[in-house]
C-alpha cells in the first residue's frame, strides 16, 4: 500500500466537552497535535479537518481542511477533507486519544487496498468506529453521493458497504475523550 495521507476530524461543535476539544492541552500539547504527530509516524502529510470559526479564529502549526458544510458532522469533515485532499486517507478524531502507534499499525496491516474501507467493529455491539479508519478512493466516491443524497450516518453507510471490519472485543483504545468528566477519567 502507498503512502496514505492523515486526517485528524477536529471540526466538531465540542458541546458535550463545553470548549474547543482541539486546543485542550494534555501533556504539553494539544490534542490536535497529539492525534496528528501519531499519524504522522505512518502518513506522508497530516491535515487537521476544521469547521470555519476554528480556521477563522485559531491558529494551526499543521495544513488544514476547512469544512465546506456547516453542521453536517464528521461525515461532512471528511467529505469536506476528500474534496481538498487526495486519498488514501487515514482517520483519526481527535478526541481519541488512546489510540497508540500499535494501534495504527494494526489497521492498516489488515486494510486491504481492494476494500473501501478498513475500520474496527465493537464484536459486542456491532458498533463500526469510523473515526479510526482507512478511507480508499473508490469508498469516498460512495460516501460523496450517499452525503450528497441527504445521509449523514457513518452507521448507515458502512453496513451497505464494502468495507474490511477488525472485530475487537472491549474496543477500550477506541474511547472517545468527549466530555469533561471522560478526560478527567483518563
Amino acid at each position: 500500500m502507498g503512502k496514505m495521507t492523515g486526517i485528524v476530524l477536529a471540526g466538531g461543535k465540542s458541546t458535550r466537552m463545553g470548549k474547543d476539544k482541539a486546543f485542550i492541552r494534555l501533556n504539553d500539547k494539544y490534542l490536535y497535535e497529539t492525534a496528528a504527530a501519531k499519524l504522522s509516524e505512518v502518513c506522508s502529510q497530516v491535515y487537521i479537518s476544521v469547521n470555519k470559526k476554528q480556521a477563522e479564529t485559531h491558529s494551526f502549526n499543521l495544513p488544514v481542511c476547512i469544512d465546506l458544510f456547516e453542521d453536517q458532522g464528521p461525515v461532512g469533515g471528511l467529505i469536506s477533507a476528500y474534496q481538498q485532499v487526495q486519498p488514501p486517507f487515514l482517520i483519526l478524531a481527535v478526541d481519541m486519544i488512546q489510540v497508540q502507534r500499535a494501534h495504527i499499525l494494526d489497521l492498516i496491516h489488515h486494510h486491504q487496498s481492494t476494500h473501501d474501507c478498513t475500520l474496527y467493529i465493537n464484536a459486542h455491539t456491532g458498533y463500526y468506529e469510523p473515526l479510526f479508519s482507512i478511507w480508499e478512493k473508490q469508498c469516498l466516491d460512495n460516501l460523496a453521493i450517499y452525503f450528497e443524497n441527504g445521509g449523514r450516518s457513518f452507521q448507515h453507510y458502512l453496513k451497505s458497504g464494502h468495507i474490511n471490519s477488525i472485530a475487537c472485543d472491549t474496543c477500550d483504545f477506541l474511547f472517545n475523550a468527549n466530555t469533561p468528566d471522560k478526560l478527567k477519567n483518563l
